[in-house]
């Protein structure tokens, strides 16, 4: 019976109808179920990791965001927002390794170049920023490059990536020249 009622309460939960009406114990029961229900869909877990993750409850936002992305059934803009703060928070977590495999996924998105330009232009300075940390050089200034093509629209970060791309030329015009000396 206890299944059953799961059930019927489902099914009333994805046609927005209430089994309840008139028992106000049940009704309440009812609305329980259906928050629990939603917490346990992509868009739910989705939505407490971004509430973990402005918290600065990042383990927890991780996970959260972790379950969100193993359903199919789940909007590509979420994913690659999921995909974006995992590479956040494995940065602020100085696990760059990790924060490079999601950042690069959220690249390989297929619909990555439909999302906002801005955010397109702050992942991959992020991963840009993972990739000097990491000193692969070649791969950052392929990422600054690549902010550089399209942030034309913001001054702002058009000064950043000339500038960071000019102290990284700097950075190896000195090593080749150190490296010349011997």
């Amino acid at each position: 019976m206890k299944y059953f009622n799961i059930l019927l309460l489902t099914a009333a939960f994805s046609m927005n109808v209430s089994f309840a009406v008139d028992d106000p114990e049940m009704r309440r029961r009812e609305i329980l179920f259906i928050q629990a229900f939603k917490q346990c869909t992509p868009e739910g877990l989705h939505k407490s990791g971004n509430a973990l993750f402005r918290q600065g409850k990042f383990d927890e936002a991780k996970t959260k965001y972790s379950e969100a992305l193993g359903f199919t059934l789940f909007s590509e803009k979420k994913r690659g927002d999921c995909l974006g703060k995992m590479g956040i928070i494995y940065s602020i977590q100085n696990k760059i390794d990790e924060a490079i495999e999601q950042f690069t996924k959220l690249l390989a998105l297929p619909e990555f170049h439909k999302f906002d330009i801005q955010d397109r232009v702050d992942y991959h300075l992020l991963l840009a920023e993972a990739y000097c940390i990491k000193n692969n050089i070649p791969s950052a200034i392929t990422q600054y490059k690549v902010a550089l093509g399209m942030s034309s629209a913001f001054n702002g970060r058009t000064q950043y990536c000339l500038k960071v791309m000019d102290m990284i030329k700097a950075q190896e015009s000195q090593a080749s020249n150190a490296n010349n000396k011997f």
